[in-house]
């Protein structure tokens, strides 16, 4: 499964904060790093802070 199917699963359960939200932990878990996952998402670092502190 693709990280961007990852997440469309995850946005339809969950709504798309959450969703994203749990994805972020999830990859954080795994041991990659913010700047990795902003590339792979397309946000900014600054963007997934945000997002993680809801």
């Amino acid at each position: 499964m693709s990280l961007l199917d990852e997440y469309g699963d995850r946005k339809e359960q969950n709504g798309k904060k959450e969703g994203m939200k749990e994805l972020i932990s999830s990859l954080l878990n795994s041991g990659e790093s913010l700047s990795e996952i902003a590339k792979k998402t397309g946000k900014s670092v600054e963007e997934l802070e945000e997002i993680l502190k809801d």
